[in-house]
């Protein structure tokens, strides 16, 4: 019986793994509130590849998985509330925005203002990161920590070429990157390829 009361406890510990939003809606979660990469890699103890990883199909999971659910939700719930007229109170105090939005009964000129503080957002994401004329032209601006010319250290990565290549951190297959100090593949479909050779 001792047998059956240990299954238990461990189907007991067992916790369904929160549900995340397309990899699509997570990196446009993290630009409208203007949070760069290494921002939300710092927070979740990550390095940025790692969020990008995440922004384009990799689901992280365990502990990871309900920090980032969480974060994911709290700016969803902070990004959503336009639509509602109570939606004032997370622009005057985003640290309080959920105890704001169940306080403030919202008045009707609260959803014509909203929206306007709302889109500049977006347009503001390029200022905490690198200058958007590194993206577009990384031979013309060649730094010493981005000496080949891959476009993914624009979002603040620290991306250096190896000179030698070495096991990435996500698929064990050789990598010819480094991104903030960790050998990666700068392309997920590189780390996923059965066959996929070092770029």
């Amino acid at each position: 019986m001792s047998d059956f009361d240990a299954i238990d406890s461990l189907l007991a510990s067992l916790t369904p793994q929160p549900a995340l939003p397309e990899p699509e809606a997570r990196r446009d979660l993290r630009e409208r509130a203007g949070l760069s990469k290494a921002q939300v890699a710092r927070t979740l103890g990550v390095s940025p590849s790692t969020v990008t990883g995440w922004e384009t199909g990799r689901d992280p999971s365990g502990e990871l998985r309900a920090k980032y659910a969480y974060l994911l939700d709290g700016l969803a719930a902070r990004f959503a509330s336009p639509a509602s007229p109570v939606s004032s109170a997370p622009l005057a105090s985003p640290a309080s925005a959920a105890a704001g939005e169940a306080a403030a009964p919202g008045p009707a000129g609260a959803q014509s203002t909203t929206p306007q503080p709302m889109t500049p957002t977006p347009d503001s994401t390029p200022s905490p990161t690198l200058s958007p004329d590194s993206t577009p032209s990384p031979d013309s601006t060649p730094s010493p920590d981005s000496t080949s010319s891959p476009a993914t250290g624009g979002d603040g990565d620290d991306v250096a070429a190896l000179a030698v290549p070495e096991p990435c951190v996500l698929c064990g297959r050789p990598a010819r990157h480094q991104v903030a100090g960790f050998p990666q593949h700068l392309d997920a479909a590189q780390c996923t390829a059965p066959n996929a050779t070092p770029a």
